[in-house]
């Protein structure tokens, strides 16, 4: 393997993962849910606002973030992102009130944003057009896992101590992993593309950017106006989804067992409902297979199983 090659895997490598903490920060929150607002001595279903603020948070940053991502270095962007949103998650283990875990929240969503936009982004230029549905699978997989892995943190170390630890133990975690970043080679935007590949090996630059003005030339797209449909009306499914651990621990306690082995429990069912997206390397692969007989076969894939 070429030097160039074991760059390239590095760098995906560290994206892969940095999409598992993303969703280890989410997977987090949920099954806290209870104990958060019975130690603030607030409703349980005010922490529904909390988590659809911080889901706000990261999809309207994300927008800045992408924006900013034409104008400076993604690797370095990502370091800041990342360092945002683990100064949101210790803070939040310090919250004290409900407007300080939503401040906190906030701050985390913001931080969030950069990775959900700028490592997608980066992913796209380390690999051909070809093998992208593979690599993006492993991206989705690693949000299962991370999905899997919040869930399970939260209720295993809460369980032998307070609600707060898990945010503190995920925000050195956090910590630690930007070092990861400092190694990663930033990717040439377009490099991959098979139309500008041989300009660049020349030693051209593509620079060409998206600008503002452009935004209704693409939502004008049908194909664009459809994903974007699709998206937002899936995630209202998805994003109630959210309730599952605490539905699960009540009803776990409903039949007699105490909080501790609910909290557990309930961890490691929300964990089998997301095991399902383990499949997704699987369905990338046949996502990239299927893409060379007709370039409607992803869509077509993604539709039938988003039914």
């Amino acid at each position: 393997m070429s030097l160039q090659k074991v760059k390239t895997v590095y760098a995906i490598s560290v994206y892969v993962s940095l999409a598992a903490f993303d969703n280890i920060v989410i997977g987090l929150f949920p099954p806290l849910f209870s104990n958060i607002a019975k130690d603030l001595n607030v409703a349980i279903s005010a922490m529904g606002v909390v988590s659809a603020v911080n889901i706000l948070a990261t999809a309207f940053s994300s927008l800045f973030w992408g924006y900013l991502s034409g104008k400076f270095h993604r690797k370095r962007l990502v370091i800041v992102g990342t360092l945002i949103w683990v100064i949101g998650v210790y803070l939040t283990a310090l919250s004290s009130s409900y407007i300080h875990l939503m401040i906190c929240q906030i701050i985390t969503g913001i931080g969030l944003g950069c990775v959900a936009s700028i490592g997608f982004s980066a992913l796209t230029d380390y690999v051909p057009y070809h093998s992208r549905g593979m690599v993006l699978s492993l991206w989705g997989m690693s949000q299962g896992f991370g999905g899997i892995a919040g869930a399970l943190i939260a209720s295993i170390i809460s369980s032998l101590s307070n609600w707060r630890l898990p945010f503190e133990v995920l925000a050195i975690i956090g910590l630690l992993l930007i070092v990861f970043y400092f190694f990663v080679e930033e990717p040439r935007f377009g490099s991959m593309e098979p139309e500008l590949k041989k300009l660049m090996d020349r030693g051209m630059n593509y620079t060409y950017r998206i600008s503002l003005g452009q935004i209704m030339t693409m939502l004008s797209k049908r194909s664009n106006l459809l994903l974007f449909l699709q998206g937002f009306f899936m995630n209202i499914a998805t994003g109630s989804l959210i309730w599952l651990p605490t539905l699960y621990i009540a009803r776990i306690k409903a039949l007699g067992y105490g909080p501790e082995i609910a909290m557990i429990v309930a961890a490691f069912l929300y964990g089998i409902f997301q095991v399902g997206g383990t499949l997704s390397s699987y369905f990338g692969y046949l996502g990239d297979k299927l893409q060379r007989r007709s370039y409607k076969a992803r869509a077509l894939l993604t539709a039938v199983f988003v039914f």
